[in-house]
This record gives structure tokens, C-alpha cells and sequence, in this order.
């Protein structure tokens, strides 16, 4: 399952050098450098992104915990056009896609809360990727 894993990580950067989303080559190479078990992402809008860095990080480690923050469908018309904001998906939606790929933890809400409330559980990680 593993070679899956680096066969599709690899084609990914492949992409991302010849593309206009060369910071997501970084991205990867980062994770393929850290080899995290857990990983915390502050902005998951469809997940993708969280798929693509969990596969990366399974080419090492069977067992790997995403742990994604996000407004989700609680985002707003103002927040949208304020901070020019893209509508997420639904955290249900999010889990379902996620699941299958990794030990899944996901946070409703404005990060200087949830960020800070999950700091309090003294819950370590190994990779942060802030996108939010």
C-alpha cells in the first residue's frame, strides 16, 4: 500500500513543479522531509489538500492523525467578502472524505478560539500548515 502512496505523492510533485501551485511542491517535499504522524491544518476548505499530505506521510507511518481547523458552513457572506474568504465545505462532508485516510479531528470555528482551546489539551504535533 505504501508504493501507492509514494506513486501518487510523486506524480503530485511532478505536477505542482510544472504548475502555478508550486508552494504545494513545498508543501509536500516538507512532509516528505518531517515524515509526520500528526498533522494540524488551519484552513481545510475541501479537504484536498489534507488528503494530499496524509498520503505523503503514510509513505512512512501507517498510523497518522489529521487534525484540520475551519469556519466550515459556519462562514459568513461578510467573512467571504471581507477576507476574501472561499466557502468550505461541510465538516460531515470533510470527515466522510478524510476518514477512510487517517485518524480524523475537526474544528468548528475561529481558529483564535479552537486553536487556542485545542492548545490546552497538551495534544503535540509534528507538521503545521497554515492555509486558513
Amino acid at each position: 500500500m505504501k508504493i501507492i502512496y509514494l506513486i501518487k505523492t510523486f506524480l503530485r510533485l511532478f505536477y505542482y513543479l510544472q504548475s502555478n501551485e508550486k508552494r504545494y511542491l513545498n508543501l509536500l517535499l516538507n512532509i516528505l522531509i518531517k515524515r509526520p504522524k500528526k498533522i494540524l491544518e488551519i484552513g481545510v476548505y475541501n479537504g484536498r489538500r489534507a488528503v494530499q499530505m496524509i498520503q505523503a506521510a503514510k509513505i512512512f507511518n501507517s498510523n497518522i492523525e489529521y487534525y484540520g481547523f475551519d469556519l466550515f458552513e459556519d462562514i459568513t457572506n461578510e467573512i467571504y467578502e471581507n477576507e476574501a474568504s472561499k466557502f468550505p465545505e461541510m465538516k460531515k462532508n470533510i470527515y466522510r472524505k478524510l476518514k477512510k485516510h487517517a485518524k480524523i479531528f475537526l474544528f468548528k470555528g475561529f481558529t483564535e478560539k479552537t486553536l487556542k482551546d485545542f492548545s490546552k489539551t497538551k495534544n503535540k504535533v509534528d507538521f503545521i500548515f497554515i492555509d486558513g
